[in-house]
């Protein structure tokens, strides 16, 4: 019976800092032809051979571009070139390593698919893009054609396995939750396991459907408004946003995932509401999601942002930790998004009056806190 799995336990394993080395294991470079980079540079797969009854498809990270600024040389936005299961720039490590008796997959025939087109695994289009000076860029958005040989290639070689597995990190989750159902229809007969990695971008469409007329199509929002906002707020959303994951560091990350997401989705954007507060609500629910606290993220209030730093203003960071969540949560998203009453509302889903009274809620105790050291209660 095929089904996906959901066994959280995973998790741990596909990203395990301090494991071995997944350099213990035996990996054979294999180049396909006609498939290519982003730049047009030749692509390959890895693979670990192992039991011909055990299949393992792991799809790689590698963010994403979808203009000229964010897919020129050094953008810094998605990675152009391959890189194997053994660079140890990589995180991957876990159920990488064949040596570790933990390692659920230990035994199992492993197929590397390594990602360089900047299309999170579900492009087939040539694109090229243009900056208002005139210049112009080739990117081969091949993800799909990539992966859909490396598929065959494995077809032809492992005919009957009984247990698959596809996962993948980042980038690499839309990859496995795109080839997932391609992977079932070909094996019918098989259990196959689908887990999508930690940060999970939540598109599972099959590409084709969604990219045949080219990659990051413009249809509800348009990219060079979803650019621009990037570009202008970056680093707003970042020092918002690390409130909620505790550093700069995974706050860059939410931001850079909750834009690509933005732009694989803009067609959700209805119009009704300001961009910025619909990316503001993917980016919310990136930030939690980095945190692994919930499963779903409703934005009501339910989780805690607190100052990053709070040793450099200790009084205000127990103050803002005083305050109801509901309150907390409008403050920051006022004065650290410096969003509109208008945009809370419609990220926090309630009424303009609601957040007007909550603010003045919170501006009243935070005096009180700040000046007198009352211990702040109740709620809204």
């Amino acid at each position: 019976m095929r089904r996906f799995a959901s066994a959280i336990l995973l998790s741990g394993l596909l990203l395990a800092p301090g494991s071995a080395s997944p350099g213990a294991a035996t990996w054979l470079r294999i180049g396909l032809s006609g498939a290519k980079c982003a730049r047009g540079g030749p692509y390959a797969f890895w693979l670990h051979r192992g039991s011909r009854a055990r299949l393992l498809l792991y799809f790689q990270d590698g963010g994403g571009c979808w203009s000229y600024e964010t897919c020129r040389p050094g953008s810094g936005f998605f990675q152009d070139s391959l890189r194997s299961p053994t660079d140890p720039s990589l995180p991957e490590s876990g159920i990488l390593d064949f040596s570790d008796s933990r390692n659920p997959f230990r035994d199992y025939t492993a197929v590397y698919l390594p990602y360089c087109t900047g299309d999170v695994h579900w492009g087939n289009n040539l694109a090229r893009y243009t900056e208002d000076g005139g210049r112009t860029l080739t990117i081969h958005h091949v993800g799909f054609d990539n992966d859909r040989r490396v598929l065959r290639w494995v077809y032809r070689r492992y005919p009957a396995p009984r247990r698959i597995f596809v996962t993948g990190c980042s980038a690499g989750s839309v990859g496995s939750a795109v080839f997932a159902p391609y992977v079932m229809r070909h094996y019918r007969h098989a259990r196959t396991d689908q887990f999508n990695g930690p940060e999970e971008l939540g598109l599972s469409r099959p590409a084709k459907e969604k990219l045949a007329p080219g990659p990051l199509q413009v249809m509800g929002a348009r990219l060079d408004e979803i650019e621009g906002l990037y570009r202008e707020k970056y680093m707003r959303y970042r020092n918002a946003l690390a409130t909620i994951t505790g550093s700069y560091d995974s706050a860059r990350d939410a931001v850079q995932h909750a834009f690509a997401q933005a732009v694989a989705e803009r067609a959700r954007f209805r119009g009704d509401g300001s961009l910025d507060a619909w990316v503001w609500k993917i980016a919310l629910r990136r930030a939690v999601g980095l945190r692994c606290e919930f499963a779903e993220v409703e934005l009501n209030g339910s989780f805690h942002p607190a100052l990053v730093e709070p040793e450099r203003d200790p009084a205000l960071a127990a103050a803002l930790r005083a305050l109801p969540p509901r309150r907390r949560l409008a403050v920051f998203l006022r004065y650290f998004a410096d969003l509109s009453y208008a945009e809370i509302a419609d990220i926090l889903g309630v009424s303009v009056g609601t957040v007007a009274a909550s603010l003045a809620q919170a501006h009243d105790a935070l005096r009180n806190g700040l000046t007198e050291g009352v211990k702040i209660n109740g709620d809204h």
